[in-house]
């Protein structure tokens, strides 16, 4: 199984990103927000409450590094060099004139950092059914954006006030007047806890022409920005832009426009910082899963996209509203994802768990904001790997994190041989052979083995020891992770029928443990699509990545008398004699390393 080195942990990762948060400069306009106290310690909780790891303080920092920083203490140093020289060369009459002279250097360096170090990342969000939200729940969605510009991200909204696309329709009048209403209620939330409040910019947008319409119809392509230049003052100073689902044509007249349309507008243009969240705001809130009981809280887009949409579009018979809804959310960040870059993501929440930001209900019970654990952290509250019955859930009702969707594009997946169901054999062996599979880079996987176990693989004894076993493989991407499937034949028979499914490898390369959901899409794919009636493995007992397995196993079981834990998924160690079947399993495979020590 995958091991983790061992290494001592250090804090200062999680402290630089504190020192990050403390050094953002705080832009005041007056009249407006100013700097609660008890506001300032709420985000210092959630940064803490967030479960930051070493590795995404890490990711963070450098993800938030802004790169006019440099270039700026550059030309700083140069003018503080300058003005030195012309004090050197000036006549000294008092200690006081010195220091007066340095306070002065020091006060410019300052303001000019502040300057220089303005934000370029940017949320896009999209408000759905605003008007259904209560001032109080709009009030705590602009708390947490307030932490989120504290962070380092810029603001931009987008209302949608739309209940239809028709774009034959003029209702020009009505959908400004729902947008200027909703706007100024979005405004009034914003400004109190925002130093520089919210500005509401109602004509931004405008439809591209197409030059094959004819006069007389209306064929819009894309939206884009009308004025460019109104947005990067207000989001430079720190304002939340409000933008409504409208945009104007070439002869002036507005148009409906959905917010799938606006969202890939503002993502392909030029004229704003790079995108880094897409976030839909909405009532019906995350994707739900397979079961209906619960939301995913993560979609791999390339590899689940299509069957997701399926099963929305199965279910949109008997809840049209509802699932059509979902559907178009997934729509909206797959289409935007698919132009943003890689690191992009998307996130689909409730209004009511948006609003959330470290609301303590009791003394014991501190609910973790999901916006701000995604900025810091680009993952789900909840692992995407772990069984629905393992997660927790409150008294007073489901865990926060269930209420949300991370989208991400995702990292594909190679299933070999079949994407789904494997069978055992009925002869009892099979013919895949790792290293004569063309569709397997078979000295890339012995990389990446070696290097997520940090021990050499005696190649030829394990290629021995798998011949005519192997049931299957997953890749992750360009050999980023993969797990090894044989089929193992229990003691003391030979009977094809008794065949044992057995996880052989997991391994996960060391630069990507512990980050883009490598090990849960592994994990997932095996336990959905390989084996949904259930899987065998082991590890040993003194493995650190042990904690990881209990919680995703239907059962373990340390075996006496030897280093070994066993883990299992679906039902199959419920019957005497197949639990016996899986101990001698796990405990008579041989390991297959160059090094001669202990097996992992």
């Amino acid at each position: 199984m995958m091991t983790i080195r061992s290494f001592k942990i250090s804090q200062k990762p999680i402290q630089l990103m504190i020192r990050h948060y403390a050094g953002t400069p705080t832009y005041r306009r007056p009249g407006l927000a100013y700097q609660d106290p008890a506001a300032e310690r709420e985000l210092l909780v959630n940064i803490l409450n967030a479960n930051v790891t070493r590795r995404d303080a890490k990711q963070y920092l450098a993800r938030f590094d802004f790169p006019r920083k440099e270039a700026g203490k550059q030309k700083n140093a140069k003018k503080i060099q300058v003005t030195s020289q012309q004090h050197e060369s000036r006549p000294v009459h008092s200690l006081e004139q010195i220091n007066a002279s340095k306070a002065g250097a020091e006060r410019s360096l300052q303001n000019m950092k502040v300057k220089d170090r303005f934000y370029t990342h940017l949320a896009l969000v999209c408000f759905r059914s605003i008007n259904k939200i209560d001032d109080a729940r709009l009030e705590g969605f602009a708390v947490t954006l307030s932490h989120l510009i504290k962070l380092g991200m810029q603001i931009i909204i987008v209302v949608d006030t739309n209940t239809s696309v028709d774009r034959s329709s003029d209702n020009s009048k009505t959908l400004r007047s729902s947008f200027t209403k909703q706007a100024e209620r979005l405004c009034r939330a914003i400004e109190i806890h925002c130093p520089e409040g919210a500005q509401s910019l109602p004509s931004a947008l405008e439809w591209t022409h197409n030059e094959s319409a004819t006069h007389t119809s209306f064929t819009p392509c894309s939206i884009t920005l009308a004025f460019p230049d109104e947005l990067s003052g207000p989001l430079e100073r720190g304002s939340v832009l409000i933008l409504p689902s409208i945009a104007s044509t070439s002869s002036g007249q507005l148009r409906p426009a959905s917010c799938t349309d606006v969202l890939t507008g503002l993502c392909q243009s030029e004229s704003i910082p790079k995108v880094d969240r897409i976030i839909v705001v909405d009532p019906v809130g995350g994707i739900p899963g397979r079961d209906g009981q619960c939301v995913q809280s993560l979609i791999n887009l390339s590899q689940q996209f299509e069957d997701i949409d399926q099963q929305l579009a199965k279910s949109e018979a008997t809840d049209k509203g509802c699932q059509r809804q979902h559907r178009e959310n997934l729509d909206t960040i797959s289409k935007c994802l698919a132009v943003l870059p890689a690191s992009s993501s998307g996130l689909i929440i409730s209004p009511e768990t948006a609003a959330n930001s470290s609301v303590r209900d009791n003394l014991n019970d501190m609910q973790k904001s999901v916006l701000i654990h995604n900025l810091l952290t680009n993952k789900p509250l909840i692992s995407s790997s772990l069984p629905s019955g393992r997660v927790s859930r409150s008294a007073k009702g489901p865990f926060t994190g269930l209420s949300a969707t991370l989208v991400k594009r995702g990292i594909p997946l190679k299933i070999m041989p079949a994407e789904c169901g494997w069978q055992s054999p009925a002869s009892g062996t099979t013919s895949m052979r790792l290293e004569d599979d063309a569709r397997i880079d078979f000295s890339r996987l012995v990389h990446l083995i070696e290097d997520s176990f940090g021990r050499k693989l005696d190649v030829a004894d394990y290629l021995s020891r798998v011949k005519g076993r192997m049931a299957g493989i997953i890749v992750v991407g360009e050999y980023e992770g993969c797990a090894i499937f044989t089929w193992e034949m229990p003691p003391n028979t030979q009977d094809s029928s008794r065949l044992i499914p057995y996880l052989d490898k997991f391994a996960v390369l060391q630069s990507s443990q512990g980050s883009n959901g490598v090990a849960d899409s592994l994990f997932q794919a095996m336990v959905e699509t390989c084996f949904p009636n259930g899987i065998l493995w082991r590890s040993r007992t003194s493995n650190p990545v042990n904690k990881w397995y209990f919680e995703r196993s239907s059962g373990s079981w340390q075996i006496p008398g030897s280093e070994w834990t066993m883990f299992w998924t679906g039902d199959g160690a419920l019957s005497e004699d197949r639990w016996n079947e899986y101990v001698g399993v796990c405990t008579n495979i041989r390991p297959s390393w160059a090094d001669g020590r202990n097996p992992d």
